[in-house]
């Protein structure tokens, strides 16, 4: 157990006077709040994330882990005057107490102060409690729920998604995914090497599509083993590329014989070879993997395939395999198909009426589920 203090009041901050948190533990002041530009509407405080070394965070590539349950956001464009600091912050409402204990407890365990001196497992054991609950409880299969009985969190997101969201709520996840990646930053560039079109025909194409799948964290796919990965995608491009559904057809209109098509390519690219070294002395194969290979049919079809990371696929409770791709698919488009229905919103419109008029269907699902569920966005 640990003894947490929450205390309010108003400062000089940022050329005028702004509210102000601290959060002590156990008698020790351990994170601050400061009130942002817009907390008359939204009544919310910004603390800088921080790293081991004590730094703030400026690059979401930097992130500590634990942070998934936060609203991540920029802290020069929150506040927006003399001598704001550059780099990433915590949005949190003031009077969530309950997350500014969380944030203090991650701040400690970042910093090598948790558990607190003498405190041993227990401090530990109170981390856990603190960092549980904040999911609305789903019905979902027992196969499909966690150890502790909540459903997955990918599964009940794609609930919430078909059956409550307003559209306020889902441009408020947008929101968030925009506020916190510089992901469509390089899937820009890419677009622009390879001209929207991806050929794995083309020698270019595949070295454009290989150094954005290692910008986009798929970093086995290392420099030195370049040539071998490329070779693997153009092996499996001529296999199984013919078998795709066509560019224009977008996720929610996929006939079973095309979801079929892409759980087998998708297990044939994540099963590839692409590079090979040694492991405790013994040469080792190292393969697409499940998270590439999404992002890679993302890329060759983008109407059609959301990419699919792993605490997505963890949450989901599917597997990893082809199979598990295909129920991807097909909950991921009843997911937007209800939610259109219910928001009254023909699908087609769905990019522009968010406010995401250069994502397609299957990348706004994606975005969605990366920030409900891989960043743990509420």
């Amino acid at each position: 157990r640990v003894r947490a203090r929450h205390g309010r009041g108003r400062r000089e901050a940022y050329g005028r006077s702004r509210a102000h948190t601290v959060t002590w533990l156990d008698g020790r002041p351990t994170v601050e709040g400061v009130e942002a530009d817009d907390h008359e509407a939204s009544r919310s405080l910004l603390s800088l994330v921080k790293g081991p070394d004590g730094r703030v965070v400026r690059r979401p590539e930097e992130l500590p882990e634990g942070y998934a349950g936060f609203l991540l956001v920029d802290h020069a464009s929150e506040i927006r005057a003399p001598y704001s600091r550059r780099g990433l912050a915590a949005k949190v409402r003031e009077d969530d107490l309950e997350a500014w204990v969380r944030l203090a407890v991650l701040r400690a365990r970042t910093l090598g102060r948790w558990p607190p001196e003498g405190r041993g497992s227990g401090g530990r054991r109170a981390a856990g409690r603190i960092r549980a609950g904040g999911r609305r409880g789903l019905t979902a299969p027992a196969s499909r729920r966690t150890p502790a009985g909540r459903p997955m969190p990918s599964l009940a997101a794609l609930e919430d998604l078909r059956d409550r969201l307003s559209v306020e709520d889902l441009r408020r996840f947008l929101l968030g995914y925009g506020a916190v990646t510089n992901y469509d930053r390089r899937l820009e560039e890419l677009w622009g090497k390879v001209r929207r079109e991806v050929d794995l025909e083309r020698g270019d194409h595949r070295d454009a599509l290989i150094d954005w799948l290692r910008h986009w964290g798929c970093r086995h796919l290392r420099i030195r083993d370049h040539a071998e990965t490329s070779a693997a995608l153009l092996a499996w491009w001529r296999e199984r590329g013919g078998s795709l559904p066509g560019r224009d057809r977008d996720l929610l209109d996929l006939r079973p014989e095309e979801l079929e098509a892409l759980a087998r390519a998708f297990d044939a690219l994540a099963g590839r070879v692409a590079a090979s070294r040694e492991r405790m002395g013994r040469p080792a194969a190292v393969r697409v993997g499940p998270t590439a290979a999404a992002k890679a049919l993302f890329a060759l079809r983008p109407r059609t395939c959301p990419p699919w990371d792993e605490p997505i696929r963890a949450g989901l409770g599917f597997g990893a395999d082809g199979a598990a791709y295909r129920r991807l698919l097909e909950a991921g488009a009843e997911a937007l198909r209800g939610f259109a229905a219910q928001v009254g919103i023909p699908p087609a419109e769905l990019p522009r009426r968010l406010g995401r008029e250069g994502s397609t269907l299957a990348k706004l699902l994606d975005e969605y589920l990366w920030a409900r569920v891989t960043r743990g966005i509420g």
